[in-house]
């Protein structure tokens, strides 16, 4: 990857993974987590979204809150008993951390 520094000329940059760039762990939900729960989490976290994992640690897919308030709270489920996998987005796009960062 190519930029400009602060006197114009241009440099060539390496690249970098992921894991180069981003820090720290990631939150995650539990599959089995409530709506509740899950939501609860994700205000406690300012996030909007959190990917879903099983108990192994394997990527099931992503949930948002508002997809959680929409899918369940919107057909008057209760949140406390219904599962956050119910609003589970199976179509998420992810990287491995080893990946470079301008090929995810």
């Amino acid at each position: 990857m190519k930029t400009k520094s602060a006197i114009g000329q241009v440099e060539e940059l390496a690249p970098r993974t992921l894991k180069e760039i981003v820090h720290g762990e990631s939150k995650t939900l539990r599959s089995e987590a409530s709506v509740q729960e899950a939501c609860d989490e994700l205000r406690s976290e300012g996030i909007t979204w959190c990917p879903v994992t099983d108990k192994n640690g394997q990527l099931l897919g992503t949930v948002s809150e508002s997809e959680l308030n929409r899918k369940v709270g919107g057909f008057g489920h209760d949140p406390k008993i219904e599962l956050a996998r119910t609003a589970l987005n199976r179509k998420t796009v992810y990287c491995f951390e080893s990946a470079a960062g301008a090929d995810s």
